[in-house]
């Protein structure tokens, strides 16, 4: 009997799963053949898995560890996780394991003792199966859970797949366990000149199954398309590196739903809406990234008028030009992107302003995850301002993550919700250099 395993991403402190497997409680999930599910975590012994008080969480020591094993019973709502693979290990096997670990009992400890360390240890150690580094999937129950399009994945106890060679540095070296051939996987290699300087990106790829497509301009040829017959109905990202390439290419892809303008996209003065149509279908987005530097806050709600599903929005910065925020926030086109949009979850990477801020919760009032990077200035009118009761706007947000912590940021952010009364039950954290709030 063989098990498959997954790794489930929720949100600390709620009931609810989360597509950021970065700072989120880690769950290690194991399908058996009938279709049933069985768990394993690591809890706070002393009160649950999510609650973790403000002082704690200053040192990153915290309560006693308890681990946990039995059957799971999923939250409602979308599901988020990462395939591992298949174990031969048996439920009795695995539950002596989690008794027997040595962080049973033990004291939690942000760095070196936590939910992902557990599950990391779990799923190396004692399943022998690789930790998986692709994407985060979503399912929409549980039973669409699955290992991959044709359910297969190494398993712990028996490999025979043959070693392919690698070159590195004169030297094959044989890499176990994955046989391209059996999975139809190539190698190839692209080469383009941006703005004061040269890339090249060496790749592996499987033409059948890409999931993303990258569009660059004057290339010496269509690497993606030409010399692999890609299947356009599995490429689900685009990312675009050029406005004359959105004009020149004559390929669809109809199953998109993440789209990127890339660092090097020069924004048109008028925006190229009807080449995107023709492009890929704009209602069925759900994923939306700016990274270029001069795509102004104007242009992207020309943009999102016609990307009403679109959930996940991350912007280089917010360009007003000479438009001020009020104008922005009284124009017609933005109220109605406001009325209709469903973004929750918004990320900017550049430093913001109180000004900016009004305007972001104004356009996207469902925000319930935002992440910003500020100056130490602007820290108490932007928190006070979001954490205000009386803010309607912002009624959903219930996560703020500033990227870039700054000395005393967590110490400023404590005294304000403390002195100000703004929130009686929070968690405070500082995890890779960031600063987390949720409530």
């Amino acid at each position: 009997m063989s098990l498959k395993v997954f790794i489930l991403y929720k949100i600390i402190g709620r009931h609810k799963y989360t597509d950021d497997d970065i700072v989120s409680h880690h769950q290690l999930i194991f399908k058996t053949s009938k279709g049933h599910f069985y768990y394993t975590e690591l809890t706070n012994a002393d009160e649950s898995a999510t609650s973790t008080s403000t002082s704690s969480s200053l040192s990153g020591i915290g309560p006693r560890v308890k681990l946990t094993f039995g059957k799971y019973d999923f939250f409602r709502g979308n599901i988020y996780y990462k395939p591992v693979g298949i174990t031969s290990k048996s439920k009795e096997q695995i539950k002596k394991y989690v008794d027997e670990h040595r962080s049973q009992n033990t004291i939690y400890d942000l760095w070196s003792n936590n939910c992902q360390h557990y599950v990391k240890s779990v799923i190396k150690d004692f399943l022998k199966l690789e930790y998986p580094s692709g994407s985060v999937q979503m399912a929409s129950k549980p039973e669409n859970l699955t290992l991959g399009p044709s359910e297969s994945s190494s398993s712990s106890s028996e490999s025979s797949s043959s070693s392919p060679e690698i070159a590195r540095g004169g030297r094959w070296l044989s890499t176990p366990r994955f046989d391209p051939s059996q999975h139809q996987w190539f190698f190839d290699h692209h080469y383009h000149q941006i703005t004061w300087s040269n890339a090249a990106v060496f790749y592996s790829r499987n033409p059948y199954r890409r999931k993303d497509y990258v569009l660059y301009d004057e290339l010496v040829e269509n690497i993606w398309s030409s010399r692999f017959d890609i299947n356009e109905d599995s490429i689900h990202h685009i990312c675009i590196h050029s406005t004359n390439m959105i004009k020149k290419s004559i390929d669809h892809f109809p199953n998109a739903t993440k789209l990127t303008f890339c660092k090097t996209f020069e924004v048109p003065r008028d925006l190229i809406i009807i080449d995107l149509i023709r492009l890929l279908p704009l209602k069925q987005l759900t994923k939306l990234t700016i990274e270029c530097h001069y795509f102004s806050f104007e242009q992207l709600i020309e943009l999102l008028q016609f990307t009403p599903n679109v959930h996940v929005l991350k912007l280089e910065s917010i360009l007003l030009y000479r438009t001020d925020s009020v104008s922005i926030q009284q124009n017609e086109l933005s109220k109605l992107v406001s009325n209709m949009n469903t973004i929750t979850k918004v990320t900017i990477s550049k430093e913001i302003t109180l000004e900016k801020i009004q305007l972001l919760t104004t356009v996207f009032p469902r925000m319930e995850y935002l992440t910003i990077n500020l100056y130490k200035q602007d820290l108490q009118p932007i928190a006070q301002f979001l954490l205000s009761k009386s803010n309607n706007n912002t009624r959903y947000l219930s996560s703020l993550c500033i990227s870039k912590q700054r000395n005393d940021l967590m110490t400023i952010l404590k005294t304000l919700i403390k002195s100000k009364k703004l929130l009686r039950d929070y968690t405070l954290k500082v995890i890779n250099r960031k600063l987390y709030l949720w409530w």
